[in-house]
């Protein structure tokens, strides 16, 4: 999760580059000088304290400041990649590319990003070598953090690819793709059903992939295996395999992936096996599924979708004159979102997370080292069945003698400067050690831990009511209409199979969407400032579209042919003829051209017959039907 939110920002700021991109193409001479100081600042900085580190016998507090210099670095990827989409003109030249739904264009703008990471860890991987932080090639290290990008990436770029292919098979007329795309053109909450439903598909797959990604092998035969296989027995805990995963000894650490006994894969790094014994292993263990029988992942999966439900329908909240400010700028409307995401990834996210790897630690504390024939469950419950716990409150056994608490302890000595850092997801070591020696040796703290952790289950319950509250409250303007670029886009489809009628019905709840959201019917639709007529603006931008002479005639043609069908449905009949002639003049008389003129000829006959001309409608239709 630590690499989720920087690349879904750099994502979101790539696509939203493109929407008002700068300049007239990108400035190369200023890629470069940002290019070049940004790594060479990263050089700069990293060697200069790892020399002094060095001077001074590299105690943990001067690698724990190393190590946060190095976490600033890496962080201001993110600020030189928007400079690099705006004031220096990138976003310019991605705009320009071609390709399907602008797939490689915000893959252009979305480039600076991962090349602005490589150039960090290029800079201060020599810096980090000297100091023990990491080992072998650069070239090894690029491929560690490749691997990693790639978790991340993997489910955005698969759930992509389900979305492209159904929506193919939906232009393609393949039942029941086309009747389930009509239905989320037209509710925006089965849209969201069905993304959501793909989603939750593509991350229950996705651990098994993520071990081909990371290189992962199933954990071979031998006693550590038979003990963490007899663990999971003693708590319930189901799992596809158990997985080590090669780093060449740099990254000492565990994770579960995935939800159910078929899905969830739990790995280990080689660094954490080499480092640790087999006791504190399985306590490791022990905190991996902690997490799985708190059901963390799909709990975390529920707060991100209820928060970004509510978050779209909060636009409802904001006075209208505010709203139409917001969404007629892109940058602010990119801060906004930018905002919105630290707010709960960076804030809200990381306070729940802290607090329930808190509650895995203790899962991991009273879940090993128990006799035979003591339940796990039990344990749980009553804190102080647990032998050490007896042992602590009977003869003052020292709490660090629990295989977890030194697995911790292990884990921040091997790895330099880290057990006094507080990170997004996780209290530091020091902190973990301290609260868990205090949750051993006082029955108060176990109390409060408790009561807190109620109290927190409670606000999230509260917080979840919260915000379905406000995703709700935008079902009455769904009710109006349908989003009205999606109505568009049914229009420009039904025009395809030659069924003007089911185009003009599209286009007209369209537009009584667009009324309720503030916003035109059209291919590109934007902001209505408030009282303003949406029909007209509508028609504007469809009629400027038409006229654009980089698009292909056929496009064109459509848009002339929808802009025809709306007038017809205003009533303005003289106007919905001129334009329905002139979506046909548009094909030209070429053999291809004239081929596809089938729908616009429809189209006409349409508009004819609704002004009253059914002689001039018939002969639109002979001339469709052809020779």
């Amino acid at each position: 999760m630590g690499n989720f939110l920087p690349f879904v920002a750099a994502l979101l700021l790539a696509v939203l580059s493109l929407d008002r991109p700068s300049g007239d193409g990108a400035s190369l001479p200023g890629l470069a000088l940002l290019l070049g100081g940004y790594w060479a600042a990263g050089r700069a900085l990293s060697g200069s304290l790892a020399a002094r580190i060095a001077r001074e016998g590299g105690d943990g507090r001067g690698l724990g400041r190393f190590r946060r210099a190095v976490a600033l670095h890496r962080h201001l990827a993110l600020p030189a990649h928007a400079a690099a989409l705006w004031p220096l003109g990138w976003s310019a030249a991605a705009a320009r590319l071609p390709g399907p739904g602008g797939a490689v264009a915000v893959a252009l703008a979305f480039l600076p990003w991962p090349l602005l990471l490589v150039l960090s860890r290029s800079a201060t991987w020599p810096a980090e070598r000297l100091l023990g932080l990491e080992s072998g090639r650069l070239r090894e290290s690029l491929g560690r953090s490749a691997r990693m990008g790639g978790l991340v990436g993997a489910p955005i770029l698969l759930a992509t690819a389900v979305l492209v292919g159904a929506a193919t098979l939906d232009a393609a007329g393949v039942p029941p793709f086309r009747q389930v795309a009509d239905l989320a053109a037209r509710w925006d909450f089965v849209q969201g059903i069905l993304v959501l439903g793909i989603l939750a598909g593509v991350l229950s797959v996705f651990p098994v992939m993520a071990m081909g990604i990371l290189g992962a092998r199933p954990m071979p035969p031998g006693p550590l295996r038979e003990r963490l296989e007899a663990y999971a027995r003693r708590v319930g805990l189901g799992y596809r395999d158990l997985f080590v995963w090669p780093t060449g000894g740099s990254l000492p650490n565990a994770a579960v992936m995935g939800v159910g006994r078929r899905l969830r894969c739990v790995v280990f790094t080689d660094a954490l096996l080499e480092r640790l014994d087999d006791d504190e292993v399985e306590a490791v263990f022990a905190h991996e599924a902690g997490h799985a029988i708190h059901h963390h992942i799909p709990l975390f999966f529920v707060f991100t979708v209820v928060w970004m439900l509510a978050v779209a329908a909060s636009e409802r909240l904001l006075p209208p004159e505010v709203a139409f400010a917001v969404r007629s700028d892109p940058v602010a409307a990119t801060g906004l979102v930018l905002a919105g995401i630290v707010v709960y990834f960076g804030l809200l996210l990381g306070f729940v997370s802290r607090r329930l790897e808190q509650q895995a630690d203790v899962h991991g504390l009273l879940t090993t080292g128990l006799p035979e024939g003591e339940e796990p469950a039990a344990v749980l419950r009553e804190p102080a069945r647990h032998p050490l716990l007896r042992a602590v409150a009977e003869s003052g056994a020292d709490p660090g003698a629990h295989p977890f608490v030194a697995s911790l302890e292990g884990l921040g000595a091997s790895m330099g400067g880290m057990r006094e850092i507080t990170g997004w997801r996780h209290f530091s070591i020091a902190d973990r050690v301290e609260f868990l020696r205090r949750f051993a040796a006082e029955p108060e703290v176990r109390e409060r831990y408790r009561r807190r952790l109620r109290l927190l289950l409670g606000v999230l319950a509260a917080v979840f009511a919260l915000f379905l509250a406000a995703a709700a409250a935008d079902l009455p303007r769904q009710f109006e209409g349908p989003e009205p670029g999606a109505a568009f886009r049914r229009a420009e489809a039904a025009l395809l199979r030659g069924e003007p009628a089911a185009a003009r019905e599209w286009l007209e709840e369209g537009l009584r969407g667009g009324a309720a959201r503030g916003s035109t019917l059209g291919p590109d639709p934007a902001p209505v400032p408030p009282g303003a007529a949406v029909a007209d603006l509508s028609l504007l931008r469809i009629a400027e579209e038409a006229s654009r002479g980089d698009l292909p005639r056929s496009r064109r043609s459509r848009f002339r042919s929808c802009e025809a069908l709306l007038r017809s449905a205003l009533g303005r009949h003289g106007e919905a003829i001129a334009a329905a002639e002139d979506a046909v003049a548009l094909l030209g008389d070429d053999g291809a051209a004239r081929g596809a003129a089938r729908p616009a000829l429809l189209v006409a006959a349409e508009v004819l017959d609704r002004a009253g001309r059914p002689a001039a409608a018939a002969a639109a239709r002979r001339d469709a039907a052809g020779p």
